[in-house]
């Protein structure tokens, strides 16, 4: 070989080194970001353990209260009354461990394992929570409500479900008045199987009653899925130290969350395309970035890695 040729070799993968020196690059699927990730919630704990995982898809299922801020984490509240419907009315301290909801015909106060709920007349109080669904999924909202005090109220008290499409805020199930067991040992179960119609939906209980100072125990709320399957693992798109966009494609209305060396940067929905993208980086070179795609039911994908 003559010393022009060797000396074009040569400089050829100089040139290619430093190049893949500035590109973030393709790496093992046991990778540091994996090895590093965050173990705060079942999304990050897959990233360590690589095991098939899931999260709920309703938030707090079993109503505790932040009593610091306050507030129910996870859901919010509001109140239907002569035909007109308030949302988003804050939680503020009452009086005997209760806190309010707007003024005294709404209450809640913390129990084990749940809430006790105080109604009044004149209005429907709401406790709601908006979940990410996928069109045309089917999907089940339930809880558990028992009564409180001495019983024999059955007549004068009610609780129920309303499902409806955030976006177009078109109801999807109305069943906000049902029936309530006199009986205070027995427990009655509140459930309503629905089709979501948009990638948003509000699942909400209601509470009515006839006749003051009434109240319930409410708990076990969750939302289910037929769907155990997880999704295919997210596709990031190549970048580069200048990049300051991560993108790719992964299970359409899935949720993408994002890691750089095993620390969590932030989430982003996908779109009814399969396509999702969010501002963040530039990262130096060498940088580990990996990602998981959580479905409208909660399965979670394994972890992918560039």
């Amino acid at each position: 070989m003559t010393k022009s040729k060797m000396k074009k070799i040569v400089s050829s993968a100089l040139v290619a080194n430093l190049m893949l020196g500035s590109v973030i690059t393709a790496l093992p699927t046991q990778g540091a970001a994996v090895e590093n990730a965050a173990t705060g919630n079942s999304a990050e704990k897959r990233l360590v353990s690589n095991l098939k995982a899931t999260e709920p898809i309703l938030k707090n299922g079993s109503f505790a209260v932040d009593t610091g801020v306050p507030k129910l984490t996870g859901w919010s509240f509001g109140v239907m009354k002569n035909g007109t419907t308030q949302y988003n009315i804050p939680l503020t301290v009452g009086n005997g461990g209760w806190y309010r909801i707007g003024d005294d015909k709404f209450n809640i106060k913390p129990a084990v394992g749940g809430i006790d709920v105080y109604s009044m007349t004149v209005q429907d109080n709401l406790i709601y929570q908006v979940i990410k669904t996928k069109p045309g999924e089917t999907y089940t909202f339930s809880y558990n409500a028992r009564l409180n005090g001495t019983g024999g109220s059955v007549n004068l008290l009610y609780s129920g479900i309303n499902v409806i499409d955030n976006k177009s805020n078109a109801s999807i199930v109305s069943k906000p008045h049902q029936g309530v067991s006199g009986n205070t040992s027995y427990t009655n179960v509140y459930t309503s199987t629905f089709i979501a119609t948009g990638e948003e939906t509000r699942v909400e209980i209601v509470n009515a009653v006839t006749n003051d100072y009434q109240s319930l125990f409410v708990s076990n709320a969750q939302v289910t899925s037929t769907d155990t399957t997880a999704p295919a693992k997210p596709v990031i798109a190549a970048m580069t130290d200048r990049t300051a966009t991560i993108s790719g494609t992964a299970e359409a209305y899935s949720t993408v969350k994002l890691y750089a060396n095993g620390s969590y940067i932030t989430e982003v929905r996908v779109g009814s395309n399969g396509q999702y993208s969010t501002a963040a980086g530039p990262y130096v070179a060498g940088t580990k970035i990996s990602a998981t795609a959580t479905d409208t039911a909660g399965n979670i994908s394994d972890a992918s890695e560039i």
